[in-house]
């Protein structure tokens, strides 16, 4: 257990003191600011607490004014169009040597793309071998 118990507390205190109402006391300052924290009309010198904001508050509110961009509003009339989904394609049939074609193809891509990865791997493992001779001492 730390500090000092509470009934100790009560008990040095005795029964006198009822209710502490504030143990620090407020000076000028701070009671000025807690009023103009408090007051939502304060003027602090740039016309508003926040021109933005009561801007678009005056806007909507006193004038009575709608928020429109056209640009955003077309957007969102287009991306609210339901697009129907594409039909399957009824099944054409492919010649052998359209389909070995297509396979010849895929493998060639798949290689060279394994030579780049191959490369770029030996790169970066002479890179830490020199990182590894230049930390590490033998």
């Amino acid at each position: 257990m730390r500090g000092i118990p509470v009934d100790d507390i009560n008990e040095a205190i005795g029964s006198s003191v009822e209710k502490i109402s504030s143990i620090l006391e407020a000076d000028s300052d701070e009671e000025d600011l807690l009023a103009q924290i408090g007051d939502s009309g304060f003027d602090d010198g740039i016309r508003f607490i926040d021109i933005i904001v009561e801007g678009w508050i005056d806007h909507l509110t006193k004038k009575k004014k709608k928020i429109v961009w056209r640009e955003l509003y077309e957007v969102d009339i287009v991306s609210r169009v339901q697009v129907p989904p594409e039909k399957p394609r009824e099944d054409e049939p492919i010649s052998v040597a359209e389909l070995k074609a297509s396979v010849v193809e895929l493998k060639a891509s798949m290689e060279n793309n394994f030579k780049e990865i191959v490369e770029k791997v030996k790169g970066m493992d002479t890179r830490v071998k020199t990182l590894e001779a230049m930390v590490l001492p033998s």
